[in-house]
């Protein structure tokens, strides 16, 4: 036993060499400098995301309660002092943020009239239109993809080759320009007010996450895809028509419902374009004359998928549409979800869309 004891006793013990535990500390320090900035960086976007969400859920409000008083509400004091946002609204307040002089500001809930980005929201009642009471890049750093300040002109803006976000073209009938390039464009809220957005030449990604109404998309030649998360156009006034121009190039265009005297324009190129419903206001403008809405049409092609092999897919289609739509030159495939080859010819639909080569209908 004192033998085995003793040969116990003496083995040799092993661990890290200082060399080992140099090269992991090594390992552990690049991963941290790699990762933690990526990191960050995420929470930054997270913020602003919040803000964002925070936003659209604002304004779904205000649209609801001036639907109910016809006026939108008076979120400010007259004597000009701020109310608090979560008491009218039940909303959460915007993170606190560092400015580029390196002063700090709070979390914010508060509601004010005057932009002074410190944090809160800015509210025009007139218009009905809530904004983030920041200033831009507050929690990115980065003043090109995160912008809360839309009262300068954005026809100023012109960026090449680049991702880019803002919140909406509804300002001072503002512009952007992309200039040359391939471009990702995300439009979070609408275009409107006779806005456009160019993209001119290059393979542009356009996602305009509400409404084009009373505003255009032009993408100029290249391979683009635009997608419109909302209408284009507003059935409710007569002005209120989008437009859409891809230019040249094959392009894939999804809108989620087409209204009023809106148009799209495909041009040349192998194109698919898919739209969720029709309304029955496509095609026909309105006007009120005492106190009754009259519609008109006009002769204009509402859908024109120029020269190419082009695709078109209508989920939900209304019978009371005046719009018309063409193939154009090419082998054109039409796809109506909703619509049976028996209804094609009761309505005489081969009136309306023309120049289709293959027409599939619903079973």
């Amino acid at each position: 036993m004192n033998n085995i004891f003793l040969s116990n006793s003496y083995k040799k013990k092993y661990g890290f060499t200082m060399i080992e535990m140099l090269i992991v500390v090594a390992i552990i320090g690049i991963l941290s400098a790699t990762a933690t900035p990526k990191l960050l960086k995420e929470m930054r976007k997270g913020k602003v995301a919040k803000v964002q969400h925070n936003l659209g859920i604002i304004e779904s409000k205000l649209s609801y309660d001036e639907t109910l008083l016809d006026e939108f509400p008076d979120l400010v004091k007259d004597n000009g002092t701020v109310t608090d946002l979560s008491e009218a609204y039940s909303i959460n307040s915007t993170p606190g943020f560092t400015d580029s002089d390196g002063i700090s500001y709070p979390e914010n809930d508060q509601v004010i009239d005057t932009r002074d980005n410190t944090g809160g929201w800015l509210y025009d009642r007139t218009e009905g239109e809530i904004y983030a009471n920041l200033p831009n890049g507050a929690y990115t750093y980065d003043e090109e993809y995160e912008i809360w300040d839309y009262s300068n002109d954005a026809s100023e803006t012109t960026i090449d080759g680049e991702e880019y976000s803002l919140e909406d073209l509804n300002k001072d009938s503002g512009d952007l320009d992309t200039g040359d390039g391939d471009d990702e464009i995300t439009i979070i809220d609408d275009i409107a007010n006779g806005s456009t957005l160019n993209t001119n030449d290059g393979d542009d990604i356009v996602t305009v996450r509400d409404d084009v109404n009373e505003g255009s998309v032009n993408t100029g030649d290249g391979n683009d895809t635009v997608t419109i998360l909302g209408d284009l156009g507003d059935n409710s006034q007569k002005a209120y028509r989008g437009s859409i121009d891809t230019g040249t190039g094959n392009d894939t265009v999804s809108i989620e419902e087409v209204q009023n005297l809106s148009t799209i324009d495909t041009g040349d190129g192998d194109d698919e374009v898919i739209i969720g419903t029709v309304d029955d206001t496509f095609g026909a403008g309105f006007y009120v004359e005492e106190d009754e809405i009259k519609s008109y049409a006009t002769d204009d092609t509402d859908v024109d998928l120029g020269t190419g092999d082009d695709t078109l897919t209508i989920d939900t289609y209304s019978t009371e549409s005046v719009a018309t739509f063409d193939g154009g030159d090419g082998d054109d495939t039409l796809i109506l979800n909703d619509v049976t080859e028996e209804e094609w010819d009761t309505y005489g639909l081969d009136e309306i869309f023309i120049n289709f080569d293959t027409v599939i209908f619903s079973d």
